[in-house]
């Protein structure tokens, strides 16, 4: 008989083989390496967030619930991820995976948590109530920049600029919905460490740290996964991606960054994404207006769209992925 139920601590190296199984198609110590790291780099991992479904001692199916804070409106609210969510193939379609989600909500409710988020395109999702919410990802040419600039670009030294780190990501993107709050060290020192692209600080003048990039090389463009910077300096991101295609000795890239980064470069093409979902767990209060489901929360995030150029519902930095 299949029990559905939160694992135990004990459980946590049979649910790492697990994964590595359903993800790789096999016994993959590598991959298996990458669960044991996301759960001990992330400082809210508790073995009772992993709902699993168990047959006879066997783990055939699991979820876990990622425990973040986020900013919407304003304020700071919990959220709930759903990730490494995966059944072994012999258990497929039979419903396992919606039992889980429900058992996952009953968990998420018994937290009194705000809002669950999750990455899918799914049907069960939408069943369960999980809406789709928009986001676009602009592609632009960026020339090559070495004029004379009043900034400089270095690497991070993340146990150096940490407190500026912190605090200009805090700045920047409270000021958005969906980015995940970061007030926590570890989070930043093992979590965002090891799963950031190439990150550097951007500092002015007197060599003081107004902002910071991460960014990778990748089939011959450049793609800036995520930029933060004191609200004074917000124009010079374009600046910031010349100098970055500067470094790769080429006269220009193709540039992809989030459609809500604040730039000039006139876009080549915009691309949608419609994976990011929500689920109103219980009613909020945002701003004075009683928000009691999902539709309404939606309803809210919704972007105005300007002309030719859209604009993403929400922010979310690929770094805090799971």
């Amino acid at each position: 008989m299949i029990e559905y139920r939160s694992l135990q601590p004990a459980e946590l190296d049979a649910w790492f083989d697990h994964c590595a199984c359903v993800f790789g198609g096999a016994a993959d110590c590598e991959l298996r390496g990458l669960f044991v790291n996301h759960h001990y780099m992330d400082p809210d991992s508790d073995s009772a967030d992993i709902i699993a479904a168990v047959d006879n001692g066997r783990i055939i199916s699991a979820l876990k619930l990622f425990n973040r804070t986020g900013y919407f409106f304003g304020d700071e609210f919990t959220i709930s991820g759903i990730g490494d969510f995966g059944t072994v193939q012999e258990y497929r379609g039979q419903g396992i995976s919606y039992r889980l989600m429900e058992r996952a909500v009953k968990r998420m409710e018994e937290r009194e948590i705000d809002i669950s988020m999750l990455r899918g395109t799914e049907r069960m999702y939408d069943k369960l109530g999980w809406r789709n919410v928009r986001t676009y990802t602009q592609i632009s040419t960026a020339e090559a920049g070495i004029d004379k600039w009043a900034y400089s670009l270095r690497p991070a030294d993340l146990e150096q600029d940490l407190p500026a780190l912190k605090g200009v990501y805090t700045g920047f993107s409270s000021r958005f919905n969906g980015p995940f709050a970061r007030n926590d060290d570890f989070y930043w020192r093992y979590w965002v460490k090891f799963e950031g692209a190439n990150v550097w600080v951007i500092e002015d003048g007197a060599g003081a740290v107004i902002g910071y990039v991460g960014f990778t090389y990748r089939n011959g463009g450049l793609d800036i996964g995520e930029f933060c910077v004191q609200p004074a300096h917000e124009g010079i991101f374009d600046n910031v991606a010349a100098r970055l295609v500067a470094l790769t000795g080429r006269l220009e890239l193709e540039v992809r960054f989030d459609s809500l980064i604040p730039s000039r470069l006139a876009p080549n093409r915009f691309e949608e994404q419609s994976y990011i979902m929500y689920r109103l767990m219980k009613p909020l209060n945002v701003n004075g207006r009683e928000i009691e489901n999902t539709e309404q929360l939606l309803e809210l995030l919704a972007a105005p769209q300007f002309g030719d150029v859209p604009r993403s519902d929400v922010l979310f930095w690929g770094v805090d992925s799971f």
